[in-house]
């Protein structure tokens, strides 16, 4: 890597060369920053923040796309933010659960998903009861990837953002039906507290 000062007095330069496997060319790029780049460690620092940018625009993509943040714009900013800051919160979780089941496949499912979310989709994708205790994050994605049209064949590769985002919309489909079918109706919640009641 090699650092050179540009025209402009508040501009630096980083050539950088990455040199890949045997018989793979090298790669070559060049970094423009308003940083000033003085020592290696430097310049090290600035390029790693810089390969944070790709998650950013996979983000942008998911709120973009997935969400469809631009699909039914409203009349005014003032009912813009509300939707928009709920919508970002569903996209930082989607691109939260893709890049976590990568790095940490084998966490419980029940550290980032309720029991409601988990449970459906054990039933629907395992044909078997539910069980009491969660599955890995690696299972629980593999399920939502199902959903959401992911094949799974060996050279397909880990299920991507718009996967993830597709199965996980029909996993919220199955939780909210899970949560009808099991939660006690209005009566025998009132049926249960009259015998508390009772008891007093």
């Amino acid at each position: 890597m090699v650092h050179r000062h540009f025209p402009s007095p508040d501009s630096h330069r980083l050539d950088y060369q990455h040199y890949g496997l045997r018989g793979e060319e090298a790669i070559e790029w060049i970094l423009l920053t308003d940083f000033k780049v003085r020592t290696l460690k430097k310049a090290l620092q600035i390029l790693k923040l810089y390969t944070l940018r790709w998650q950013i625009e996979v983000f942008h993509k998911i709120l973009k796309s997935g969400c469809q943040v631009e699909a039914h714009p409203p009349e005014d900013v003032e009912r813009l933010r509300p939707r928009l800051a709920v919508q970002m919160v569903i996209a930082w979780r989607i691109h939260y659960l893709t890049l976590l089941g990568r790095e940490c496949p084998d966490l419980p499912a029940d550290v980032l998903f309720e029991e409601w979310e988990w449970k459906p989709m054990a039933v629907v994708f395992s044909g078997k009861p539910a069980p009491l205790h969660s599955p890995s994050l690696a299972q629980m994605i593999a399920w939502i990837a199902k959903a959401g049209g992911h094949v799974g064949r060996k050279g397909d590769g880990p299920p991507g953002p718009r996967t993830i985002w597709k199965g996980m919309a029909k996993m919220f489909a199955y939780g909210e039906l899970w949560k009808a079918l099991h939660s006690p109706s209005q009566e025998v919640q009132r049926a249960k507290q009259e015998c508390l009641d009772l008891q007093d």
